[in-house]
């Protein structure tokens, strides 16, 4: 099969493999979808039919860009950049691989663009930016500084703008900050600021809390609210809580 919108250009955007082919160097899984650029007609996407070696750009310590050689796995989906060269977009590396300073884990899908890695699942503990990471948390970079992270069942509490938050957390942060921009919270997990459990959701403006909801029950001035209520700021920071 193939598109036949492009392909009535005289392009073939995407089709189907009848048998395994290497196309344009890379060696594609027969049955699978394979797709390429609508200019020049290089490949973009297809699944690996065995571990290949493909170029990638990743920054380095003083900010700066080096390309690297990744292995991906057999049986895993590629993509590729096919702007001003062709570079590793998306794959799932064979093994443990160091993309400029962060080790992310083999059998785990990394993320690349023009900036550098943008998403991987680390290897092991290690510190990426100003924190120190449990092996399994995925970290996500936007211009080659960490602006997100997800912590994975199991890890150590971490310290994060003044709050110790449970394993499964995950942090957005503000730009160009160390500080919170949005907390999610797992359920059976809670943060506690100024006495106050709080749970799933909560928002915060560079580190100061905004808005979020109850882990369990709590008076908050005059007022019994349940669990799973949304309390503000003021809420919090305005009374102690009675319980």
């Amino acid at each position: 099969m193939y598109n036949r919108k492009t392909a009535d250009k005289g392009v073939i955007k995407s089709a189907t493999l009848a048998a395994d082919a290497t196309v344009r160097g890379i060696p594609c899984r027969a049955g699978t979808l394979v797709e390429f650029s609508e200019y020049g007609g290089d490949l973009q996407h297809c699944t690996l039919s065995q571990r290949t070696e493909v170029s990638a750009e990743v920054g380095d310590s003083q900010g700066g860009k080096n390309t690297q050689d990744v292995v991906c796995a057999a049986d895993r989906e590629i993509w590729l950049r096919t702007f001003e060269g062709r570079l590793l977009e998306r794959c799932v590396p064979a093994e443990a691989t160091v993309m400029g300073m962060v080790a992310c884990a083999g059998g785990k899908e990394v993320v690349l663009s023009g900036d550098g890695l943008d998403m991987c699942i680390l290897a092991s503990a290690q510190r990426v930016g100003p924190f120190d990471l449990s092996a399994g948390t995925l970290v996500g970079f936007t211009q080659g500084r960490l602006d997100r992270f997800e912590m994975p069942p199991g890890s150590a509490p971490l310290a994060v703008s003044g709050l110790d938050l449970p394993p499964g957390t995950v942090v957005h942060l503000c730009h160009k900050s160390a500080e919170v921009d949005w907390l999610s919270v797992p359920e059976d997990g809670y943060v506690a600021l100024a006495g106050v459990k709080l749970t799933g959701r909560m928002n915060f403006d560079c580190g100061k809390f905004q808005y979020g909801t109850l882990f369990e029950a709590a008076v908050l001035g005059s007022r019994l609210l349940p669990r799973g209520a949304t309390i503000s700021h003021d809420d919090v920071l305005g009374a102690p809580p009675r319980r």
